[in-house]
């Protein structure tokens, strides 16, 4: 008998995330809400009687950034056999279960042998599809992406301006979080409260695309960064649903508070020489 050698594995090539720092609108932003943790303290001695749950600014800016891995699993439409469907179904049963129990009973309390038992699966089989409470989060925020991607793409967008295609992208993100508030609720107080989900880019990313696309076209003026344009509304859309969610009732129109922030964005703070408004005004 010959000599039996080992397979030789070629090596791992790691992914490396380039490391982008805040850029100066977002620390502006933050410092803006920074009250926010003091303000929910005092509201946390009153939970017993209904008041809101604490909610940290900084942590919900970066960990409801979702990993883009679970973005691409959203998203995949690829032809897939019987086994792989059964898979995904299961995988769908385990979320809306777990959702349900988020809402229900809080994300805090609701542990992964009661997903389990409402899904009617064995525990084993929750942590085959999530190995940690958190990939609920996830999956919660790819989705969301998902279904924003998928209502834009059945649209013919391509003639839109740069600046109408993120008023769109923004708007259907805020009629997903209207209509499902008590979810983003308790979905963003959770994140907040988990520190595994930092320093991704993905929703930037997406809009950040966006962006590109417009300057292609010749849409923007000479030096402008499309993926600081993504970081700056990403952290405008972040810091608006934050405040939207802190209070109930909702303290403003999510929409048109959004539309607000993007105007500021795209003309910017500054009027033209002779169009300046009456000081005080």
């Amino acid at each position: 008998m010959g000599e039996t050698r080992e397979a030789t594995l070629p090596p791992v090539r790691l992914r490396q995330v380039p490391h982008k720092p805040w850029d100066v609108l977002q620390v502006a932003i933050l410092k803006s809400i920074d009250g926010l943790e003091s303000t929910n303290g005092s509201q946390s001695n009153e939970e017993g009687s209904g008041g809101s749950r604490p909610v940290h600014a900084c942590a919900v800016l970066r960990a409801m950034q979702i990993p883009e891995a679970g973005a691409t699993a959203a998203t995949d439409t690829r032809p897939t056999g019987r086994r792989e469907r059964k898979r995904r179904q299961v995988r769908d049963q385990l979320y809306a279960a777990a959702l349900d129990l988020f809402v229900s009973q809080g994300y805090e309390t609701t542990t992964m042998e009661q997903i389990a038992e409402t899904a009617d699966v064995a525990r084993a089989t929750v942590f085959n599809h999530f190995s940690q409470k958190v990939g609920f989060l996830e999956e919660w925020g790819a989705r969301r992406r998902a279904r924003v991607a998928e209502i834009l793409g059945s649209s013919r967008l391509e003639d839109l301006s740069v600046g109408d295609r993120l008023r769109r992208y923004l708007r259907e993100m805020a009629e997903l979080n209207i209509a499902s508030r008590a979810e983003t609720t308790i979905l963003m107080d959770a994140g907040a409260r988990v520190g595994s989900l930092l320093h991704d880019r993905s929703l930037e990313i997406e809009l950040a695309k966006i962006v590109e696309q417009g300057r292609q076209r010749g849409e923007l003026r000479t030096g402008v960064d499309a993926d600081q344009v993504g970081t700056m509304v990403a952290a405008c859309y972040f810091s608006t649903v934050l405040r939207w969610i802190r209070v109930d009732p909702a303290p403003f129109d999510l929409r048109d508070r959004l539309d607000g922030a993007l105007d500021v964005i795209l003309l910017g703070i500054i009027a033209p020489k002779g169009a300046a408004a009456p000081p005080g005004r």
